[in-house]
């Protein structure tokens, strides 16, 4: 990850944060979460040049907590202490997080039928 990658990342979680949100997760993740449709529809304007701008930094911003996750569990596994009330938690936000996407499917099918 470039630092100007970085920084943007960083003024995305300060901003989220903020704005009474959790400060490990981006503004753009946020509002693609909580399906909050007129802020997406502005952050994706801003963001012009790349499609659906909050989608992608859900799908992003869930692989990279996937992975701290994996981490974690070898964490667990090797016996550190307090490592699996973490990993329950992060798994539990996981859960919500692809929830959305799954609705979504769901709903898409039933409207295909």
């Amino acid at each position: 990850m470039t630092q100007g990658t970085k920084i943007r990342v960083a003024l995305s979680r300060l901003l989220n944060t903020l704005c009474y949100g959790q400060p490990d997760e981006m503004l753009s993740t946020r509002v693609y979460r909580e399906e909050i449709k007129w802020l997406e529809r502005i952050i994706n304007t801003i963001f012009f040049w790349e499609e659906n701008h909050c989608e992608k930094s859900y799908l992003w911003e869930s692989t990279v907590l996937w992975r701290k996750i994996q981490n974690l569990n070898r964490q667990t596994m090797r016996g550190v202490e307090g490592a699996n009330k973490l990993v329950a938690t992060k798994y539990d936000y996981i859960m919500q997080c692809y929830s959305r996407k799954y609705r979504l499917a769901k709903n898409e099918s039933k409207a295909s039928r």
